[in-house]
């Protein structure tokens, strides 16, 4: 009956009323590969005609590139948004807490006997709220005992009769009782760490600062200390090295007994002694001569 467009090439190739009989689509494609030829006979179609349309099939390879790409992008966009979303629900409810947490055992390292200096208190009714509670208590726990450990260890030492002392690496004072400031004639362990004194007079005469005869390490021996007022007293004194566990002295820490009397009441009686064997002899002589 007629066309419009651009003939199809397989009806110029089908005679007239060869059609007719057909009842499936026949379909063929351009040498070049642009078109596409399909027949639809009466049967198919239910019209007293056979139709034949002329398909263009160039565009098809863009936009099956251009679908693949929106289902990429689709598929990117929807990945994206539901990894954003698992990060914010997973951040929230799970990474907040436990930064709080690492916070809070920082903290709680730092200054183990304050566990409230990162207060940690969550009202959460889950597990990880539950688990957090439970550490919270066991760390105020914790810090109670070593306090109170701690509290009792420094009233010992504290009201020792001997002077306990304690020094770091780099030579600064960090403890030292009070029969250890008494003994060295100072008020407070700062004065230990700008002062001069006290001085350690070895048995050998060598003069040095209790500070370098404590780094010195590991020895014990009679010595003679100079306070700060200048008084001299016969002192025994100890040292010992706290070792971590690469080895290395982390802490030195000695320990000092006043034996000034007993060293007096030993010359005491080593003059008695003396003085005995004096006597001895002079009435061994004088019988002798009697």
């Amino acid at each position: 009956m007629g066309t419009f467009g651009e003939a199809p090439v397989l009806a110029a190739a089908i005679p007239t009323g060869a059609g007719q009989g057909l009842e499936t689509t026949v379909r063929q494609r351009s040498e070049n590969g642009r078109r596409y030829a399909v027949l639809y006979p009466a049967a198919i179609s239910r019209l007293p005609y056979i139709v034949v349309a002329n398909l263009r099939a160039d565009w098809v390879a863009g936009e099956l590139t251009a679908f693949l790409w929106r289902i990429v992008g689709l598929v990117l966009l929807i990945t994206s948004f539901v990894t954003v979303a698992t990060m914010a629900v997973i951040g929230h409810f799970v990474l907040s807490p436990l930064l709080r947490l690492r916070d809070h055992l920082n903290a709680a390292a730092a200054d183990p006997e304050n566990p409230i200096a990162v207060p940690l208190k969550d009202t959460r009714g889950d597990e990880l709220g539950e688990v957090m509670g439970q550490f919270d208590s066991l760390l105020h726990k914790v810090s109670d005992v070593q306090r109170s450990a701690r509290e009792r260890l420094a009233a010992m030492v504290d009201n020792s009769a001997n002077g306990v002392f304690a020094i770091e690496p780099d030579g600064r004072f960090i403890y030292a009782n009070r029969a250890a400031l008494e003994l060295c004639g100072m008020d407070h362990i700062d004065q230990l760490n700008h002062l001069s004194r006290p001085l350690i007079v070895t048995s050998k005469g060598r003069e040095m600062p209790l500070s370098r005869y404590l780094l010195a390490g590991e020895r014990t021996g009679e010595v003679e200390l100079i306070d700060a007022r200048g008084d001299r007293t016969v002192c025994m004194l100890g040292v010992n090295q706290l070792r971590g566990r690469n080895g290395v002295a982390s802490l030195n820490y000695g320990w000092a007994m006043d034996i000034t009397e007993r060293r007096k009441g030993e010359e005491a009686l080593m003059r008695a002694v003396e003085e005995s064997k004096i006597a001895n002899r002079a009435k061994t002589e004088f019988l002798a001569n009697m």
